[in-house]
């Protein structure tokens, strides 16, 4: 499918380059059964708002708009990490150094030990960068994304040491920040269900605290409003 890309129509997305690893850990390569994707990413003007910078310029903003446990609610904590993504400071693969900062951190749901999510994003100095990490991608089998998130997003599965993962890659300005939903020990499935509940959430949420960050306002946005 077309995707519109900065505002400009563009045709199915092709990805290249080395396979990454998945955030369990496990090296990651194409679905085993389906071929390249074409990317299905949203395209709007990102709004101004704020007075906040255009980026997140320091680790602490980095660490301010990755989710902490108040925003999670029934969520434990697992995993955590804020880098200079500069391929020196423990970076997980090239493709995550490519910005100028890392940062993710990872959950486990209360009461059911198989389920995560993870959130993960890597900053840039420039939207049209970002933007471009966004279409690496696009390799993996998407799925349709009815809900629009940040100024482009990608829903994908992608298959990695024995189980299906579940992606939203969201690209807000000059951040692209990435949800991901596993269930450990079996793969997650289509995207539907719970699984699907509990990516769109998560995925709405971590947006929007980027953006709020972003726009130099207070970070509060949490998984209470979509509970209460």
């Amino acid at each position: 499918m077309a995707a519109a890309l900065g505002g400009t129509l563009v045709a199915a997305l092709t990805a290249c380059g080395p396979a990454a690893k998945s955030h369990s850990g496990h090296e990651n390569g194409r679905d085993a059964t389906h071929g390249p994707s074409q990317a299905a990413a949203t395209s709007t003007p990102a709004a101004p708002g704020g007075t906040g910078a255009a980026v997140l310029g320091t680790l602490d903003q980095v660490k301010q708009v990755l989710p902490d446990p108040r925003a999670m609610g029934p969520w434990d904590p697992i995993d955590r990490a804020a880098t200079t993504a500069d391929g020196r400071l423990g970076c997980p693969s090239p493709q995550q150094c490519a910005g100028r900062f890392f940062g993710m951190v990872k959950y486990r749901l209360q009461g059911d030990t198989a389920l995560t999510v993870t959130f993960d994003l890597v900053t840039f100095t420039k939207a049209l960068d970002a933007t471009g990490y966004l279409r690496t991608f696009s390799k993996y089998r998407s799925f349709p994304l009815d809900k629009k998130m940040g100024d482009q997003s990608y829903a994908y599965q992608r298959y990695a040491g024995g189980l299906y993962g579940n992606y939203i890659a969201v690209r807000v300005g000059t951040v692209v920040a990435t949800t991901v939903v596993e269930r450990l020990g079996h793969g997650v499935g289509p995207i539907n269900g719970p699984s699907d509940v509990t990516l769109l959430q998560t995925a709405d949420m971590f947006s929007k605290r980027v953006r709020q960050g972003m726009e130099g306002k207070k970070v509060d946005a949490s998984m209470r409003e979509y509970t209460e």
